[in-house]
């Protein structure tokens, strides 16, 4: 059973992963290019923490900006 404990932890990592680097890189258009390698390195660290992170997301609105991986 803890299997599908750490299923869901590394969903909601992914999940938050993709919503916050999409929301630096968009939101922050200028200067998206200087942040890159920062902004993955800063979205991988929060995704760890897993579900806390991915209900902090959806408290600080960042919804509106979609999904980005790369």
């Amino acid at each position: 059973m803890w299997w599908l404990l750490v299923v869901i932890w590394v969903l909601c990592g992914i999940e938050t992963y993709g919503r916050l680097f999409a929301y630096f890189q968009r939101e922050y258009a200028v200067i998206a290019d200087e942040n890159y390698k920062s902004d993955i390195i800063f979205c991988a660290i929060i995704s760890l923490t897993g579900p806390i992170a991915f209900i902090v997301s959806f408290i600080v609105k960042h919804r509106g900006y979609g999904y980005k991986f790369r």
